[in-house]
């Protein structure tokens, strides 16, 4: 959900493996993920680990960099740098995920407190009524039967 929401965002996403076309596949599909937007900037499936310094630009993107050590990449100056500026970055070898040191990023993906209580107050109330509406078919059905 948070890589979905960085794109949203526009933040540039960077995804790496060891195998280039799960990398590459893993690019399209997150660009597939917005439909029914379209992604408008770089979608650059497949990079070559000497193109690492494009991800310190200006720009969002989707990239993918296929590597034989893909902890090389994360530990690479320039994507340090680049998360603390938005980027954010995608290990499908070992499925995990580094979001960006960006604090805008962080605070527009977190939920304000109100809005999550909101929320918790409602998914209580859903459930009761759930339990009401079943417990009233319920005492129908004992009284009628099959009978509608």
């Amino acid at each position: 959900i948070r890589i979905l929401q960085l794109l949203l965002l526009e933040y540039p996403i960077l995804v790496t493996g060891k195998n280039m076309d799960e990398v590459s596949c893993t690019v399209e599909a997150l660009a597939e993920l917005l439909k029914p937007y379209k992604w408008s900037s770089p979608l650059l499936p497949s990079m070559s680990l000497s193109m690492i310094d494009f991800v310190s630009s200006p720009v969002p993107f989707i990239a993918g960099i296929p590597a034989k050590e893909p902890r090389i990449i994360a530990k690479h100056e320039a994507v340090i740098e680049a998360t603390q500026t938005g980027l954010s970055m995608v290990n499908i070898t070992n499925g995990k995920f580094f979001m960006t040191f960006n604090r805008d990023a962080q605070d527009m993906l977190l939920m304000p407190r109100v809005l999550l209580e909101e929320l918790e107050s409602l998914a209580k109330r859903i459930k009761s009524y759930e339990w009401e509406a079943n417990r009233e078919n319920f005492r129908h059905f004992i009284e009628n039967g099959l009978s509608p």
